[in-house]
């Protein structure tokens, strides 16, 4: 029985390159199939992301609008009541 040495038989080293390559081959394929899904996890996550922040900008800038218009309020108040009080005054001195 003799056992033939990849070595010194060009077809079988022929034949273990050959699988050698499509074993690559697949681990290439599964590695890329692998690959485009975190790249579609990626895209989905940027687009929440995204979305997100876009929700947060709208509603800081509704609390800012919300803080001028109380702010005005409030200002508007004092305004009125100094004018108040100037009439107060001046009725009554």
């Amino acid at each position: 029985m003799l056992i033939k040495n990849e070595s010194e038989d060009l077809d079988l080293h022929t034949q273990l390159c050959a699988e050698r390559y499509r074993q690559l081959e697949q681990r290439l394929e599964a590695f890329d199939e692998r690959l485009v899904k975190v790249e579609a996890a990626v895209s989905g996550l940027k687009m929440e992301l995204s979305k997100g922040l876009s929700e947060i900008r709208l509603l800081i800038e509704q609390q800012n609008n919300s803080r001028a218009k109380q702010v005005m309020a409030s200002s508007t108040a004092v305004i009125v009541s100094i004018i108040g009080l100037i009439g107060y005054l001046i009725t009554h001195h």
